[in-house]
């Protein structure tokens, strides 16, 4: 399979998780990371498996990067049938009203685009006592189990 590994930040967190992600496909699969905030939703494609990593701040909004694709996906009219995704958030349950809800708007407008999300939506509560890469490496077979029957 060929994976990209998107990641959507403000403070670096989703990157650094993105990274380790494809750390742990290792040479399983070919892979790559970039940063939303350098993607066109147009060139997505549909080859590859999307696994989306955000982070949500201040008022329930994505991180920087990750704002900056949603905006350019709320004003295209770009189709992403046949497009696959997973999602993992990474919010703080201390925030009760927002909590992980960039994660949630960004997996509502993949949906609304024609994408399909697959496998469990993996949620970190940075409120919590595990680390966000314990929980992603965890939720991570699951997902590459998923995609592998598409």
């Amino acid at each position: 399979m060929q994976i990209v590994i998107l990641y959507g930040t403000e403070s670096g967190n989703a990157e650094r998780l993105a990274g380790d992600i494809g750390k742990a496909i290792g040479s399983q699969h070919q892979w790559r990371v970039a940063d939303l905030g350098d993607v066109d939703p147009a060139e997505l494609s549909t080859d590859e498996i999307h696994i989306f990593i955000t982070s949500t701040y201040g008022d329930g909004l994505l991180g920087e990067t990750g704002q900056i694709f949603y905006e350019a996906l709320e004003e295209s009219d770009v189709e992403l049938d046949g497009l696959r995704y997973a999602i993992f958030g990474l919010g703080d349950s201390s925030y009760e009203d927002t909590y992980n809800q960039g994660s949630s708007l960004l997996d509502a407008i993949l949906t609304e685009h024609g994408a399909t999300r697959f496998g469990e939506f993996g949620l970190h509560d940075d409120g919590g006592f595990e680390r966000k890469k314990d929980v992603a490496l965890a939720w991570l077979p699951g997902v590459l189990a998923a995609a592998q029957q598409l």
